[in-house]
């Protein structure tokens, strides 16, 4: 079978667990929604483990692309690119909401439509919070910025990731606010890179 079909039992399974939770997906389900066999799933994800796993890591390709353009869209300036990230991730978790759900997972809400426990999410913080290094370090490295070392590099990053995957998730909606929770964050990551 293609990868295609793989891909569409994936987006079902997702779309299945977003609208009855985890718990409510069964490979029979799944399969009356594709239009193909219970054996056919199996054959093509393996066990609900293992779609549980495809579901999330499908997730988790969609949010680091995001992260990896919008970063990229400013070259050499991490700060704009993070403003830019808070952005179109909050965007694409409106459209794609099991992105939603992983990055809620990130920060141990272990939700219905969750296909793992959130505990389990450990490695898309840390894929995330690599990615954005790479970012860091092709902005930062050039010898006016030698005073940021790798020790603080890894700690900005971590920091960074972790606040723009928080706030994309639940951006703050203050009146009297003068600014978007893009530029809170990218605030924030240019006071951290002084």
């Amino acid at each position: 079978m293609s990868g295609r079909l793989r891909d569409v039992i994936v987006a079902a399974a997702g779309a299945r667990s977003l609208a009855v939770g985890w718990s409510g997906v069964t490979m029979v389900a799944v399969a009356q929604q594709v239009g193909v066999s219970r054996q056919t799933v199996y054959n093509e994800v393996g066990t609900k483990a293992s779609l549980s796993r495809l579901v999330v890591a499908d997730a988790t390709d969609e949010l680091l692309a995001v992260f990896d353009v919008a970063l990229g869209s400013h070259p050499g300036d991490v700060v704009a690119g993070v403003r830019r990230a808070v952005h179109d991730l909050a965007a694409a978790m409106s459209l794609r909401p099991m992105v939603g759900v992983v990055v809620a997972g990130i920060h141990g809400v272990d939700a219905a439509a969750l296909p793992v426990p959130a505990a389990e999410l450990s490695e898309v913080l840390e894929r995330a919070t690599d990615l954005f290094a790479r970012h860091l370090d092709r902005a930062i490295d050039h010898p006016a910025d030698e005073s940021v070392t790798d020790v603080d590099r890894a700690v900005i990053a971590t920091a960074v990731v972790r606040l723009v995957l928080s706030t994309a998730a639940a951006p703050a909606n203050r009146t009297g606010s003068n600014g978007s929770s893009g530029d809170e964050i990218a605030w924030v990551t240019a006071r951290l890179l002084r």
